[in-house]
């Protein structure tokens, strides 16, 4: 039962195919063996590694789902005719079900996702409308609020969205963030919650800015919070980044969030100039979301939240 990782590469002369197998040592240097004795034109790219505790089960398991579907091109060859993104899915899959190990950087282990050089090995260029982590983050979030037919499971909403995370997932960082920061599917762990919402700054992600605006902001540092809607606002102006604006609304909510901040404090003249520029979005915003929310549980409805935050854009 040799433990080792199930790789899947790809290779530019072989368009449409991706080779999935084992090794029990580093797969980027597997990759250029292969690309040295095979006599392809161009090199095998990894695009893709998990550890497993037995890595001779994990690859018979998913070859044999992949022969199943159809996949596989030739008998006895690890070449399959498939979606790159389905096949790392069909992996990850499969190490859950085999199990992983519980150290260094699996699933349940936090530094390759915290380090700021980590992930580059995970991510894959794919095309915004589907990119590979796309599945894993879209069943997260049904399992995080029970969803369609999905029964409410934040533990393992986390844990699949740091996968995605590791897949190249970037909104993944708000994700778990927000759930470090709440105490969902894990103990709450405001501290934890800051890292990841830095580490998405690092990568990329300027709505964590906002995220940690809104965690300093009910921390009382309001310097802290202030710099960082500064921050959002400037590099989401600069270049918005559509696999970060996930819906339509979604600027415009954190837009209404940052009002709240100001309306408590009226001294951020910058941030106030910002937002006047968006005043007409943000009243439609509200308009839209006072006829749809229901009543808080502290007794006031957040249609008086959003009723607010449209008087005081209004009138500032």
């Amino acid at each position: 039962m040799p433990a080792g990782y199930v790789y899947v590469l790809v290779n530019s002369s072989m368009p449409g195919l991706v080779k999935v197998g084992k090794t029990t040592k580093d797969p980027i240097e597997r990759a250029g063996e292969l690309s040295g004795v095979t006599g392809v034109a161009t090199p095998f790219v990894l695009v893709f590694k998990q550890f497993c505790n037995d890595c001779n089960a994990a690859e018979l398991q998913i070859h044999r789902a992949l022969e199943v579907r159809g996949h596989r091109i030739s008998s006895g060859r690890e070449f399959f005719r498939a979606e790159a993104n389905d096949v790392i899915r069909l992996v990850i899959e499969t190490a859950n079900t085999l199990g992983r190990s519980t150290t260094s950087n699996f699933r349940d282990a936090d530094t390759d996702i915290l380090s700021p050089e980590s992930s580059d090995e995970f991510t894959l260029a794919s095309s915004a409308s589907y990119p590979p982590w796309r599945s894993l983050l879209l069943e997260a979030d049904d399992l995080r609020y029970g969803v369609k037919d999905q029964i409410e499971d934040p533990t393992r909403a986390l844990s699949l969205y740091k996968d995605a995370i590791r897949l190249g997932a970037l909104v993944g960082y708000e994700r778990v963030g927000s759930m470090y920061e709440y105490g969902q599917g894990t103990s709450q762990n405001r501290s934890k919650a800051l890292e990841y919402y830095r580490t998405g700054t690092q990568k990329g992600n300027y709505y964590c800015w906002a995220k940690m605006a809104s965690l300093f902001h009910n921390d009382d540092q309001d310097e802290n919070a202030t710099k960082c809607w500064k921050r959002f606002l400037d590099a989401r102006s600069a270049q918005p980044d559509p696999l970060l604006e996930e819906n339509p609304s979604k600027f415009v909510s954190e837009l209404c969030d940052c009002c709240i901040y100001c309306m408590l404090d009226n001294e951020h003249a910058s941030l106030l100039s910002y937002l006047r520029g968006f005043s007409s979005e943000i009243r439609e915003y509200c308009d839209a979301r006072i006829a749809h929310v229901a009543q808080r549980a502290e007794g006031i409805t957040l249609s008086d939240w959003y009723s607010g935050v449209r008087r005081w854009i209004s009138g500032v």
